[in-house]
């Protein structure tokens, strides 16, 4: 939504700052300015201006101020589940305390069934839907964002930027706000690696990680994205979301393999800004009323609330890490 003036008659004496909310989607910063006829004296009339907060926006916001988030992944595959039973599951994750819904999976092609899965979620909760697309037919209302991925360790350049092309002119037209994000698919990868030909980032070697972790801050990426695998076994390293963020000033979205309080404590104490959960939900959240998922979330704005906010304001981008020095040869 683009700024909006809006004439009005009053006499305003001076600026004055409201905030107003509208259905929960977005946040409308209104300043009420004076026209001066002669530099002193209000005239008759006025303007309001509107600015837009966008979810991005938001999402940073709510990161500085919580320390960390929590985002519930429902895949709208009706192979999986009725639109009415991801609206029950996106109710218990509401009361549970998620901050927001990703919806989308590897396996999603039926457009209109993720548009009643969205809607269906819509019902029972007014927390931000945001589009995980798993392909071009995932740009649908009433979403109110999207993750533009670009899949950076795919070998298959339609991962990277053709489908991508493809989905832009649709997403523009749709109004809907794209976040811009690089996405890494860390070993084992499962369905997510095997769909987009993604080369798995080897977990030993949490260097190659940073390497494409800084390409993606340098290519102007506005969220990174590290996900080990819808279910995986094991999730994303300790040491590879250590050395990421120590090298990279790009919010961070952990996702794959967690399952307990402790796997989300860990991941945000060494560095995760938003840990996503996908399976873990489809296996318990209708099982325990999200009980177990409130556990996990608590742990994770624990972790949040502890952990040190320390990285300088001004980061030095060119920074080598260690062990990669050029020095002396």
């Amino acid at each position: 939504m683009n700024n909006e003036i809006v004439q009005f008659r009053a006499i305003p004496t001076k600026t004055q700052e409201v905030v107003y909310k509208r259905a929960g989607t977005y946040t409308l910063n209104i300043k009420v300015e004076p026209f001066l006829q002669d530099g002193s004296t209000p005239s008759s009339e006025g303007r309001i201006i509107m600015e837009p907060d966008t979810n991005y926006q938001s999402i940073l916001t709510k990161i500085k101020q919580e320390g960390a988030l929590h985002a519930s992944l429902i895949d709208p595959d009706e192979l999986k589940q009725p639109a009415a039973i991801a609206g029950r599951m996106a109710e218990f994750a509401d009361k549970a305390g998620t901050d927001m819904f990703f919806v989308g999976g590897s396996t999603c092609f039926n457009q209109a069934f993720i548009e009643k899965t969205m809607k269906a979620i819509k019902k029972n909760s007014n927390k931000p839907i945001i589009i995980f697309p798993g392909g071009i037919n995932a740009v649908c209302q009433p979403a109110d964002a999207i993750l533009f991925i670009s899949i950076l360790n795919s070998t298959n350049p339609y991962f990277i930027i053709g489908g991508q092309m493809q989905g832009a002119v649709a997403i523009k037209m749709s109004g809907m706000e794209a976040i811009s994000t690089a996405y890494l698919i860390v070993a084992p990868g499962g369905a997510a690696g095997w769909l987009s030909d993604a080369k798995p980032l080897p977990r030993y070697k949490p260097e190659i990680a940073v390497g494409y972790a800084l390409a993606a801050q340098y290519m102007g990426f506005k969220m990174l994205y590290l996900e080990a695998g819808s279910g995986a076994d094991t999730s994303v390293p300790i040491e590879m979301i250590k050395k990421v963020k120590k090298y990279v000033n790009l919010p961070m979205i952990v996702g794959g393999g967690v399952n307990t309080p402790e796997d989300a404590r860990e991941k945000v104490l060494a560095g995760a800004d938003i840990i996503v959960q996908g399976t873990f939900l489809e296996e318990n959240i209708l099982r325990d009323e999200g009980e177990s998922l409130a556990a996990i979330i608590q742990s994770i704005k624990e972790a949040g609330a502890s952990k040190e906010h320390a990285r300088p304001e001004v980061r030095q981008d060119n920074v080598v890490p260690e062990g990669n020095s050029c020095e002396g040869q």
